[in-house]
């Protein structure tokens, strides 16, 4: 009898989650969470952070990943459920270099969170402020950082349903339901009164539109080739040009990188590359027009032994400078918010640096 019984359970749940739709009704993606690792109980509900239990009815099988723009991408079907229905939701921003292709953040902040146990001030709907606690009270999600995101500071109303209400903002941004994110440094054991959040105003795009390759390196090859070969071109004026398109390939090079797969432990490393070849560019297109300005100035004028070791010197060397200013600025201010106008960003919303700006 109990054989027949249990027959008869597991083709219960079969069938009601055959009956699943693949969308959960009148639950935003965003509102949504993987599953596919979590527990399933035999009335098919699944259990959410060893804690918050997720009803067979809130829960959907999906076969795409759904940015805010509402732009699907094509997946592999895994189980996702609606706990923010179950519970508030609270999004804070992951930085692109700590975000997996699974979605997990890496960043340690949910151990940094349990040290540092956080309240907030949560406005309920009979007018009351209370203080609740971030992790007991909430479900915290880790949001990837976008593509030109804003970055803006204010004073804060946040409600019990995890919206909240900034105070001199228009009331288009007031809630954070996975449409814009928090900074993930910017909570401690005191509520500092206003909160730090990344807007996601442009479309989400994990590749930003670069350059394509093969459109312009074989004419850079071509010339300096003929530089190279031609003796005669191999002057103080040369070697200057040489220089300048070598500082051109490389930065090509870099920018053509993001149309492969890169390591993440590598994002950062080359977003500082990235960086150094551009700034070396600029430094070395302007002492190309100062030769040649003193080529012109005086056409019999002759060269210096050490001209060339003066431009590589003030070329590289301030590029190289540039570029550890910003390590160093990156390294001191990377998880303060308040320095977040200040940074470089480099890896938060790609592997260079950050387009946002900072509008207080």
């Amino acid at each position: 009898m109990k054989l027949y019984l249990g027959y008869l359970n597991t083709f219960i749940v079969l069938f009601m989650v055959h009956l699943s739709k693949a969308e959960i009704p009148g639950c935003n993606y965003m509102e949504t969470v993987d599953l596919s690792f979590s527990p399933q109980f035999p009335n098919g509900s699944y259990l959410y952070q060893d804690s918050l239990l997720v009803p067979l009815h809130l829960t959907g099988q999906y076969d795409y990943m759904e940015t805010e723009r509402g732009v699907k991408i094509k997946a592999e079907n895994h189980t996702r459920g609606c706990v923010c229905h179950l519970k508030a939701c609270i999004w804070i921003c992951c930085r692109f270099k700590d975000m997996q292709p699974n979605g997990e953040c890496t960043d340690g902040l949910m151990d940094k969170l349990s040290d540092i146990n956080p309240y907030l001030n949560v406005t309920l709907l009979n007018g009351s402020v209370v203080k609740r606690n971030l992790l007991s009270d909430f479900i915290v999600l880790r949001d990837a950082m976008r593509f030109r995101d804003i970055w803006k500071e204010h004073e804060y109303t946040l409600f019990e349903n995890g919206s909240a209400l900034l105070k001199g903002y228009n009331s288009e941004k007031q809630a954070f339901r996975g449409y814009d994110c928090l900074h993930p440094d910017q909570f401690s054991s005191e509520n500092r009164g206003s909160l730090v959040v990344a807007f996601h105003e442009s479309v989400f795009n994990q590749n930003p539109e670069t350059l394509q390759p093969g459109a312009n390196e074989p004419f850079l090859i071509l010339t300096t080739a003929v530089y190279l070969k031609v003796q005669k071109l191999r002057n103080l004026h040369g070697k200057v040009f040489i220089s300048y398109m070598l500082t051109i390939f490389m930065f090509l090079l870099h920018m053509w990188l993001v149309h492969f797969q890169i390591p993440l432990n590598f994002c950062v490393l080359r977003g500082y590359f990235l960086y150094f070849f551009s700034m070396a560019r600029r430094i070395w297109v302007s002492a190309l027009s100062f030769q040649m300005w003193k080529d012109f100035k005086s056409i019999k004028q002759t060269e210096s032994r050490n001209s060339f070791l003066a431009y590589s010197i003030f070329s590289w060397g301030t590029a190289a400078f540039m570029t550890g200013l910003l390590l160093l600025m990156d390294q001191f201010w990377d998880n303060d918010p308040s320095k977040v106008g200040w940074i470089s960003g480099v890896g938060w919303e790609y592997c260079d640096l950050k387009r946002s700006t900072w509008d207080t």
